[in-house]
């Protein structure tokens, strides 16, 4: 069976120096989702077209059910390039009009397990593997 590392993040992004440091499997894979829902597109210098069309696409006007169809397919697409990921199952996405509040959820197979997965664009994505 594959294994994929991957260093853990702390609550502000960065990344952990210790011993508990190193993530693997389901928990590197989980990881990995999280840090690719969390790059906007143009935010690394190295690869400005990497990311989440935040800006570009997303946060334009997510009222209408078009751009809600978009935004699940971009947000699905983000998910789906991630390393281990070999489908996504239930993407949705709601709009509460009230505080404009967009929310994505999904279910990430990977070939470690399932993962679930809450994000809404502009705060903290909530997705299952505890890390």
């Amino acid at each position: 069976m594959a294994t994929i590392q991957y260093l853990r993040l702390d609550a502000e992004n960065d990344t952990v120096w210790n011993g508990q440091a190193l993530l693997t499997d389901l928990y590197a894979v989980t990881q990995a989702i999280l840090t690719r829902l969390n790059l906007f597109q143009g935010s690394w210098w190295e690869d400005l077209n990497l990311g989440l069309p935040m800006f570009q696409s997303i946060l334009s006007n997510p009222g209408t059910q078009k751009s809600q169809d978009a935004i699940n397919l971009l947000i699905t697409a983000q998910i789906q390039g991630t390393p281990y990921v070999s489908g996504v199952e239930n993407p949705t996405v709601s709009f509460n009009p009230s505080n404009r509040a967009l929310t994505y959820s999904a279910t990430a197979i990977t070939a470690f397990g399932t993962v679930p997965i809450t994000f809404s664009p502009g705060s903290q994505a909530q997705i299952g593997a505890q890390l």
